[in-house]
């Protein structure tokens, strides 16, 4: 590189003087100017030679791992002898590189030609690969056009991606044609055809892709214009400062006509990754028959990302230093070429070789164990698994039944390593396990032995014919020893996994091949057994019938909710199916179902039916329910209380809350602020027979007074057929009904009552005033009513003046004017201003005002109390009732001027005298 600087004056002059003769030493001179000939600096060449020197030992290291794996089942699928030539091709892209560093006229012509040949080939071994997968798991020739959805419709993808299989089978030389491959009628549909492509087929129609790129590479070798010599380029430079004319020139690969060449090439190179990713385009039903280690979509995506960012970086660097900088421009060139196939052998071979290399070897027999806790160990015996089935799947029996001996030799662990002196534990179960084998399974393990038990039976059949039957008969029933006596068994939900199995053994008792008695009891006694297991699976499908029962009850189409109903207590098992869904759901809707039946009974106007059901949900449901589940508990006896009670039968209610609620239901942060309001209305209300203490009517009081129901509570309890916010109204009024008229608890009562009542309306009703919660409005609507009578009554009640009657009497008690003049000139006026305070608003001195939710509100005084009780206008409760309203009477519209009758009122006390109860207390009303 020759760097040019100018000067000033004599300096200056003398700068250019010695770079022109710098110059004239190292260049050609010309008749127009000065040409300069630049290269690659020899520490470049040494950089990254040694560079592609490493990234060549990394891909022969892992070439050789898949060498020495390749007789590991997890690879088998992957068909390491098809990534080993990924591998290699990858070597010569990079062992290529080195012609950009070293170039001559052979360098450049051979090396764009190895290059895209290389590439073709890593992306045609990709695409083969998978279409032997996509061929031997459906045959193109009997599903194109034919359709694999739900619906017999294909999507535009599929079609093309069946036609794409099917033309490679025929180009290269694999065409199963119809005639020979007929699908037969016994058949079933979508069943794969079993036929087998060997590695040269597939090697046979990886050249038929790769075959374009071939011929065009021939061409562009054999004619001279087309391909690259190695030749001096020039371009121009004006050193203005100087007035010098320069000439760069260096030595480069080009052609003669140009880039079209290349580009031809790099769109062949291409199209055999776009036939790959299409055929692994795959329909739901073919990925799930596949392992991760066959689907390469994935893969094949993360490989064009990295490919495209060193794109996106190098190529603006190659166009910026094409002429001027060589060294850049060939560094940039190295890492475009090197970033496709390094990223192919990233994520399609090193990824592939990692995720099989755990502690599970499945190539030794019973070499390994699989210990609690080894995920790597669980997902290789997953993936053997997989890949016992697509053995299954594409014919090869034989290697289904090898797999499944050699991965069911894992999980034996025998008696080894252990100190056990029970002979229990080291007695054979079946196939070689022992209990000591059995109690260390856990459900995911279980299920994968039964799995392969099932297939190695069925591998059996097809492969010995009549003796296959025997053979397979003696393996299912080891299964089922084997599913017996295994400790995980009853710990899993879902016993689904056995239920093959029962069917194959049931098929085989009737076919002679397993003994029984004349009586048949064996093949009863499976099919009872099968019966029960699958009945008790349908858990799921008891809950999903209880909610839609649940949901027409509410809606009054108490029709449609028996005939669910009824279902569901066919498949309901009262004793295991609530372990099941306290699990899954937390709450036995199923069982609440029950005592929620009893409500539609009662509106359908079958009482003794409704009590009936409530009997049964006594004696058989919450004896057995679960006591940790509080709301499920709460749920049932809030339902059967709303029956039993407006029913005549509150002892019998009050008795099935005390025995059966649990115990701290108090605390809980659902229903503890039900218990106690609930438990005070058993023992209150008009029909209990238990007599009310009234000594505790204090205590009761302000309990109520400061009792609420949060709103997610209330509106689950309104959907099943009582609001508790109408409860706690019933309450305030069966206690108000027990003090004397023009008491100030009980009007506190009539509007706490009332202001939960109001709530309570507003919510059984719909935005137009329609009732919308038949059941719950239904129990609240009398209670709302007396309500508002009780409230009308109170109003007429006579009530005394808090001042005495000699205070309003004897005006000679006051002070005259002289004496309040002598007064105001004394210092007494500072005791009198002492007096005067601000009251607080915010705090309850008092204990006797109603706050507007009515949380933390207390009575201090019983109704005999002497003290008057400060009740404030403001928190007065107002009640608006809305026009639509479907329950208005004569007595609620006379009950309706308690409001303003009481308003008045309290505006008259200042100036009333009338005190005919001396007893009464009246409250202070602030002006």
């Amino acid at each position: 590189d020759v760097h040019l600087r100018g000067g000033h004056g004599h300096h200056s002059t003398v700068i250019q003087q010695r770079h022109l003769l710098l110059l004239s030493s190292i260049t050609q001179e010309e008749d127009d100017g000065i040409t300069l000939n630049t290269s690659q600096p020899y520490t470049f060449q040494i950089i990254i030679s040694t560079i592609l020197a490493i990234i060549i030992l990394l891909q022969l290291i892992l070439l050789s791992q898949f060498i020495i794996n390749r007789s590991k089942r997890a690879l088998e699928f992957a068909q390491p002898a098809a990534i080993c030539i990924l591998i290699v091709c990858g070597v010569f892209v990079t062992a290529v590189c080195y012609l950009y560093i070293y170039m001559s006229n052979l360098a450049c012509a051979i090396r764009e030609p190895i290059i895209f040949l290389s590439v073709s080939l890593m992306g045609a071994t990709i695409c083969g690969r998978a279409w032997r997968i996509s061929t031997l798991l459906n045959n193109p020739l009997l599903t194109v056009g034919s359709g694999s959805g739900e619906n017999g419709l294909t999507s535009r993808i599929e079609r093309v991606r069946q036609f794409t299989l099917r033309t490679l089978s025929v180009l290269s030389g694999c065409d199963f044609s119809v005639t020979r491959l007929t699908n037969s009628s016994n058949r079933d549909k979508g069943r794969p055809i079993r036929v087998k492509i060997t590695f040269f087929q597939m090697m046979r129609a990886t050249v038929l892709m790769i075959s374009p790129q071939i011929v065009w590479q021939c061409v562009v070798l054999a004619v001279p214009m087309l391909r690259s010599s190695y030749e001096l380029s020039y371009s121009n430079n004006n050193f203005g400062i100087y007035d010098i004319n320069m000439t760069m020139g260096q030595y480069q690969c080009q052609s003669v006509v140009g880039f079209w060449p290349m580009s031809i090439s790099i769109i062949l190179a291409l199209l055999p990754y776009a036939i790959a990713y299409l055929l692994n385009v795959r329909p739901k039903y073919e990925l799930g028959q596949l392992p991760d280690i066959i689907d390469e979509r994935e893969q094949l995506k993360s490989a064009f990302c990295i490919f495209t960012r060193i794109l996106v970086t190098s190529t603006p660097i190659i166009v910026l230093t094409y002429n001027n900088s060589p060294a850049a421009r060939i560094y940039a060139t190295i890492c475009a070429v090197q970033g496709l196939p390094l990223a192919l052998c990233y994520h399609i071979a090193y990824v592939k070789l990692t995720s099989t290399s755990t502690k599970l070897n499945l190539s030794m027999s019973g070499s390994s164990s699989l210990g609690e806790g080894d995920e790597n160990g669980r997902r290789s015996a997953f993936l053997s698994v997989r890949l016992a089935e697509m053995y299954s799947e594409i014919g090869r029996l034989e290697q289904t039944v090898e797999l499944v001996e050699e991965t069911l030799a894992v999980f034996k662990k025998g008696n080894s390593g252990t100190l056990n002196l029970q002979n229990e534990g080291r007695t054979e179960v079946a196939l070689g396990f022992t209990m000591n084998d059995l109690r260390d399974l856990d459900g995911d393990e279980l299920k994968m032995i039964i799995q392969l038990l099932r297939l190695k039976g069925n591998a059996l059949i097809q492969l010995k014919g009549p003796l296959g039957f025997s053979m397979s008969a003696k393996l299912n029933i080891d299964a089922l020893k084997i599913f017996e006596n295994c400790p995980a068994a009853s710990k899993m939900k879902d016993h689904s996994i056995i239920f093959p199995i029962y069917n194959i053994v049931g098929l085989q008792i009737k076919g002679g091949l397993i003994d029984q008695d004349d009586e048949c009891s064996l093949e009863r006694d499976l099919a009872e057994r099968f019966n029960h297991e699958a009945q008790l699976q349908a858990y799921h499908y008891a809950r999903s019938l209880a909610s839609v029962a649940e949901m027409y009850g509410r809606i009054g189409l108490y029709d449609e909710a028996f005939r669910h109903f009824d279902i569901m207590k066919a498949i309901y098992m009262t004793e295991e199916h609530p372990k099941l869904l306290l699990g899954t759901y937390s709450v036995d809707r199923c069982a609440v179902s029950f005592a929620t039946s009893a409500i539609w009974y009662l509106q359908t106007s079958k009482i003794d039916k409704a009590i009936e059901r409530c009997d049964y949900v006594i004696d058989r449901i919450l004896p057995i329910y679960d006591k940790k589940d509080v709301i499920g508990t709460a749920h049932i006896l809030c339902n059967i209380i709303r029956v039993l009670k407006w029913n005549g039968h509150v002892d019998k209610a009050r008795e099935a809350y005390t025995n059966f609620i649990p115990d701290g239901a108090e605390n809980h942060f659902a229903f503890g602020c039900t218990h106690k309001p609930m438990s005070l209305l058993l023992r209150i209300c008009d029909e209990s027979s238990e007599e009310y203490n009234a000594e505790n009517i204090s205590e009761d009081i302000d309990m109520i007074m400061s009792s609420d129901v949060d709103d997610m509570t209330d509106f689950n309890c309104m959907a099943d057929g009582w609001s508790m916010k109408s409860m706690i109204a019933e309450v305030c009024l069966h206690l108000a009904r027990r003090l004397n008229a023009g008491d100030p608890a009980k009007e506190s009562l009539i509007d706490r009552g009332i202001l939960m009542a109001t709530v309570a309306s507003k919510r059984v009703k719909a935005s137009n005033g329609m009732v919308k919660h038949i059941m719950a409005y239904e129990a609240h609507k009398d209670v709302h009513k007396n309500l508002l009578v009780l409230a009308n009554e109170e109003v007429t009640a006579v009530r005394s003046i808090v001042y005495d009657e000699s205070d309003r009497v004897s005006p000679s008690k006051y002070r005259t004017s002289d004496s309040l003049e002598s007064g105001a000139n004394s210092n007494s006026t500072l005791g009198f201003a002492e007096r005067l305070n601000v009251k607080d608003y915010t705090s309850n001195t008092h204990g006797s005002t109603v706050s507007s939710n009515g949380s933390n509100s207390k009575l201090t005084e019983g109704s005999a109390s002497s003290k008057p009780v400060h009740i404030l206008t403001s928190d007065k409760k107002k009640v608006a009732f809305n026009d639509l309203s479907s329950f208005v009477s004569a007595e609620e519209s006379a009950a309706s001027k308690h409001f303003s009758n009481n308003s008045q009122e309290e505006s008259a006390l200042n100036t009333s005298s009338s005190a005919n109860s001396p007893d009464a207390v009246s409250p202070l009303i602030p002006q």
